[in-house]
């Protein structure tokens, strides 16, 4: 097949090739989509694509590999999400430094991220479902979005000291270490206007309430958790509940859920929560 020379978009869903033709000159394409497509790679080598700005593979499932995408220096959108037999991306991308968004969910078989530290337009990046990913490589200072769910990662990024811009943290299912929640919201608990932080399998809850700024649906879940740590009984859980409910998501809250673990003993405390918010002062609970 030939393609015109001087192609600026291709947008062709359920590309059946298990690679681009060498028909097709790639240097002028601004936009190149090819989603549900059947590649196993896009093409061999390093292309001329320096004025490609949008890059998008979302659901190849048999993409193996990304091309080097070093002359790819205008790009600023990739989308790789739903790869399922990608295993690494490109060392190349780590130096896409007008790279803007960078989408790689669902990417089931991902296990190797190069450092994304140079990358200086970063705002948004996506590992949700990347079940075999370990380590969280460094991200940009520029860092405005990040969704973390269901990985398997051990070790934060060192940079999180230098996510001053930081807007949006999701962390949800997966199992980091709970001594860098601590850090991870002592860090953004000042400047993110969103942090969510749930179902994480955290051991030490009174480290990490004082921090969070809000809890986003997440009270019953909160309370289970404690039950299955071993921090209250399930019998007074209930209770807690309601007092959460009272609460709401004020600061009179993550002051009371840090005063009740921090004790150890839940249903005293909810009888004290109730008593000093002056909030249902006709009611008891059981202790």
């Amino acid at each position: 097949m030939d393609f015109p020379p001087f192609l600026k978009l291709l947008h062709w869903e359920e590309y059946p090739g298990k690679c681009l033709p060498h028909t097709l000159r790639p240097e002028n394409l601004v936009e190149l989509n090819l989603e549900n497509s059947k590649l196993r790679h896009l093409w061999e080598g390093t292309q001329p694509v320096r004025n490609l700005k949008k890059l998008i593979l979302t659901a190849s499932y048999n993409l193996e590999k990304l091309p080097d995408l070093a002359n790819a220096t205008n790009l600023e959108i990739l989308k790789v999400a739903e790869c399922r037999s990608l295993v690494e991306i490109h060392s190349s991308v780590g130096n896409l430094h007008k790279l803007e968004k960078l989408e790689m969910e669902l990417c089931r078989n991902l296990q190797v991220v190069p450092t994304l530290f140079n990358l200086a337009s970063l705002q948004s990046l996506s590992l949700a479902g990347c079940g075999l990913l370990r380590k969280l490589p460094d991200i940009s200072a520029t860092i405005t979005v990040l969704s973390i769910i269901d990985t398997m990662l051990e070790e934060f990024a060192a940079s999180i000291m230098l996510w001053s811009r930081l807007e949006v943290l999701t962390i949800t299912g997966s199992v980091i270490p709970h001594g860098q929640y601590r850090e991870i919201l002592l860090e953004f608990s000042s400047s993110s206007q969103d942090i969510e932080i749930v179902e994480c399998g955290v051991k030490i809850f009174r480290d990490l309430v004082h921090y969070i700024i809000h809890l986003p649906f997440v009270k019953q879940s909160l309370v289970e958790q404690f039950v299955e740590d071993g921090l209250c009984d399930e019998s007074i859980a209930p209770a807690i509940v309601e007092t959460m409910v009272d609460l709401g998501k004020t600061a009179e809250c993550v002051a009371a859920i840090e005063n009740m673990v921090d004790d150890y003993n839940l249903s005293l405390m909810t009888k004290n929560l109730i008593e000093d918010q002056d909030r249902r002062p006709s009611k008891k609970r059981k202790r």
